[in-house]
């Protein structure tokens, strides 16, 4: 059986997808690791996944439903390179000028990375939180409460590549964000446990007694 939790990461990363257009991928897991050239300009990268939840008791029955207070980790992945006519600075031929000009006009990666980040966070706070979207594909009366908070922008992250400006570097720049809710779970128990008679057979080198064993009937008493 599938239970909401599971179903409402997949409407999330459903939902994020559809509205990329271009402009980010989505993963519907917690990445180890990510390349920085893998998360490059459009291609940053936004993972989700279910990080916590809680099931408190004052507010579910003991044979369900029960409530489901849920968080779900967003992660964003940014990576950004300076800018500028790099074949100036590096060719042989360029007078001093030149290359000052050229390095007067380059923007500089942490800056991008910044700004690409800042942006992609907006982008997904719109999303999640536009009023059209405020089920996130659960049926009427599943989710309750959904709410972005806790945005967090971690440390820059200098990164060497092959090419670019200063030794080829890349600037990445991660961040997350929280996204709670509540949720209500239905209690209807999982078809691999209908059974209720655990029989253990012991079969022993030249044991000819075959069903050697216990035999446990655990069907609560009625």
């Amino acid at each position: 059986m599938t239970m909401n939790f599971e179903t409402l990461q997949t409407n999330i990363v459903n939902l994020l997808t559809n509205a990329a257009a271009g402009r980010y991928r989505v993963a519907g897991y917690q990445p180890k690791t990510e390349d920085a050239e893998e998360s490059l300009d459009s291609n940053r990268l936004v993972s989700v996944y279910y990080s916590e939840g809680q099931f408190p008791d004052s507010q579910s029955g003991t044979a369900g439903p029960v409530q489901h207070d849920t968080t779900y980790r967003i992660e964003l992945f940014v990576t950004k390179a300076a800018e500028g006519d790099l074949a100036t600075i590096n060719s042989e031929t360029s007078t001093p000028a030149e290359v000052q000009t050229v390095m007067a006009n380059i923007k500089l990666a942490e800056k991008l990375a910044d700004d690409s980040w800042n942006e992609l966070a907006g982008i997904v706070y719109q999303i999640i939180m536009d009023a059209r979207n405020r089920d996130l594909g659960m049926s009427m009366g599943i989710i309750a409460n959904r709410w972005i908070d806790n945005v967090r922008k971690d440390r820059l992250a200098e990164i060497n590549a092959i090419r670019g400006i200063g030794g080829g570097k890349y600037i990445m720049l991660t961040g997350s964000m929280d996204l709670t809710c509540k949720l209500y779970e239905p209690i209807d128990g999982d078809t691999g446990t209908a059974g209720y008679i655990y029989d253990n057979v012991i079969d022993l080198v030249d044991d000819d007694n075959e069903k050697t064993g216990v035999l446990v009937d655990t069907t609560p008493a009625p």
